[in-house]
Parts: structure tokens; sequence; C-alpha cells
């Protein structure tokens, strides 16, 4: 729920590699103001969102498919807010989220301990997508000394129309 509290206002939100509905479904429950589309490659994680969303009557729309795959469609630079836990390193995940992105669009990756050698590791995605640091744990006074996990943010800077992204 905390980090639900921490997205900032931007009425569509996409989590990216929903699996069982986190930070997905908490967001929705704690942010009635945000809506919230998750993403799901696998099929029955993606009915078990579906089916609890419903059970919990949360109007959540679920999508079944790979992020790579679904970025070119209705779905491309149509998100204020990308959310993603556990599902790539950085330089990976940044390639999948950003065309999901509107320009100005926050990335809130949560990551682990090494989150700074993702960091590093990543610099040269992050500027080739057209993304930039805005704030990380040490910022949110929760650097890699600190438990939990620590929220990586990243916002759009290149217009959502710029496929620099891809990889054709």
């Amino acid at each position: 729920m905390a980090f639900a509290a921490t997205l900032p206002d931007g009425p569509r939100v996409l989590d990216i590699g929903s699996g069982g509905g986190i930070p997905g479904i908490v967001v929705a429950i704690a942010r009635p103001d945000l809506v919230v589309h998750l993403l799901e490659a696998t099929g029955k994680k993606a009915r078990f969102l579906e089916a609890t969303a419903a059970k919990l009557g949360l109007a959540i729309t679920v999508h079944h498919g790979r992020a790579e795959e679904l970025c070119d469609g209705e779905l491309s630079g149509s998100f204020d807010i990308v959310t993603a836990r556990a599902v790539a390193p950085m330089d990976r995940l940044v390639s999948w989220a950003t065309p999901f992105l509107r320009t100005g669009g926050t990335l809130h990756a949560i990551k682990g301990d090494r989150w700074q050698g993702e960091l590093r590791e990543a610099a040269q995605s992050i500027r080739k997508v057209g993304l930039e640091v805005i704030s990380t744990p040490d910022d949110q006074g929760r650097g890699a000394a600190a438990e939990g996990p620590k929220v990586v943010v990243l916002r759009r800077t290149t217009p959502a129309s710029d496929r620099s992204w891809s990889n054709d």
C-alpha cells in the first residue's frame, strides 16, 4: 500500500509482468483514482488476475501477452505511469516499458538490493530509449542498506511517437 501512495496523479497505470497482482491489484485497491491495466504474459496468471479483480469488484483491464509484442498496438504511448516488479534487469525493462509511456510519463521500477548496479549497467539503454532517472532509493531515504523493495523512477523525455527504443 505504501508504494501506491508514492505514485503521482495520472489517470492511466500499466503494471508489466503482474504475476500474482503485486503491485497492480494493490495499486487498484489503494488508489481508486487511477485506471489500472495489468499486463501478463502467462495465460494462467492473466486468468487469475481477471478472476481476482472481478471477485474484488475492481475495474481493472488485464492484457495477456508479452510487453515487446503488445507495445506497438493500442497501448503504445498511452500510460502516465508504468510499474514493474521483479520482471527483468533494468536494461531490458526500460526497452519493454518505454513504448507504453506517454511523453512525460514515469516508470516506477521496483528493485532489490542490486538496484545501483542495474542502474549503472543500464545507463546507455536508459539514454537510448529516451528516459531520465528522476528518483532513486537513495533520494527516497531507502538506499542499499535499507530493507525491502527499492523504487527507481524514470521519466520519458522523448515524444511517444519516437521509436528509438525499437529493435528494428
